[in-house]
Order: C-alpha cells, then sequence, then structure tokens
C-alpha cells in the first residue's frame, strides 16, 4: 500500500473516533481486539505491523452496514509542478490526544505534519 493510501486509511479511521460508532460495530462483530489494538498502535504515533490489515478488516463491517467504510476506495495522484522540490520524504501522524481516551471520543481529523526529506 503506497504511503497516501495509508495515510488516508489512518485519517478515516480517526475520524470515526469522534462518535463511538466505529467503536460499538467493532465490538458487535467481535473485533473489538483489533479496534483497540489499532487505536492504541496509532496513538504511539507509529502504524505497527498489522495495523493495515485490522483497519482493512474493520472497514468491511462498516462498509456492508452503512454502504461505505472509512477508508476511500479511490484515489488520486498528481504530479509535482515544474521546478517543485520532490518531497518524496516520510509524514508523520498525530492522534488528538482526546482520540485515545477510553471510550474512543474525541476525535478530529488527524494532523499531518509537511513531508521530510
Amino acid at each position: 500500500m503506497a504511503h497516501d493510501d495509508i495515510s488516508r486509511t489512518i485519517a478515516g479511521f480517526c475520524r470515526e473516533l469522534s462518535d463511538g460508532t466505529l467503536e460499538a460495530l467493532a465490538a458487535e462483530e467481535g473485533m473489538g481486539e483489533a479496534f483497540r489494538r489499532t487505536r492504541a498502535s496509532l496513538a504511539t504515533g507509529r502504524a505497527e505491523e498489522g495495523v493495515n490489515a485490522d483497519l482493512r478488516a474493520l472497514d468491511e463491517p462498516a462498509r456492508a452496514r452503512f454502504g461505505q467504510g472509512f477508508i476511500p476506495r479511490s484515489s488520486r495522484t498528481v504530479d509535482p509542478l515544474p521546478g517543485a522540490r520532490n518531497a518524496s520524504g516520510g509524514m508523520a501522524l498525530e492522534l488528538p490526544a482526546g482520540a485515545v481516551q477510553a471510550g474512543g471520543s474525541g476525535g478530529a481529523d488527524p494532523r499531518v505534519s509537511a513531508p521530510t526529506a
């Protein structure tokens, strides 16, 4: 999975932390541990091994129940403007502090830092 794709996937997951719907759905589907593991991993500022698989697994019941999941199904690529500096370095994702409290409340869009070169 490309870096931009995982960034969008993580951002989508973080948006869903605000109202507890995804957490409740995960619990109903027997995926509560995957939800908690993913939330805890992202709270460290790193996507630990297995997070991508957990995110994709958590997206499926949301897609089935609501007709859409939190993972965008399409992606676009944009070529840089002529003369632009190559910004293909890493990006840091940061969950808001309230997003990892018990119950998952307080989630907002993650802040994404500028690429590092």
